[in-house]
């Protein structure tokens, strides 16, 4: 080979490489691209989703802000139906005591007319 063909062929391998590489570089400016706009969506799904997080953190504030406020008030409600159910318990013990107290005294009414 003379000079001038290896020259011919050392640039034809430059070319060829050169293509080569524009090609590689025309395939990673498209995957550049497709990976910039599936950023992008996952970058707006993630603003919609701290977004709604934030809502339910807002709301769940005031859920629990109302709680902490009535707590009190059931509280209240827990002891009043605490206390009635003591109330009610009393009455039927003395409500047992007293229909006790009337059959031993109907009981011992009848032994008496039947004994004496």
């Amino acid at each position: 080979m003379g000079e001038t063909e290896e020259r011919q062929h050392d640039h034809a391998v430059v070319m060829a490489n050169l293509r080569q590489m524009e090609l590689q570089l025309a395939n990673l400016s498209r995957e550049l691209g497709e990976t910039r706009v599936h950023h992008e969506h996952e970058f707006r799904d993630l603003k919609e989703e701290l977004a709604r997080f934030c809502d339910w953190i807002q709301d769940d504030s005031k859920r629990s802000a109302w709680f902490y406020a009535a707590e009190s008030d059931l509280r209240q409600v827990v002891e009043s139906n605490r206390w009635i159910k003591t109330t009610q318990r009393i009455v039927i013990w003395a409500a047992g005591a007293i229909a006790g107290t009337i059959m031993t005294w109907n009981a011992a009414a009848v032994w008496i007319k039947e004994n004496l």
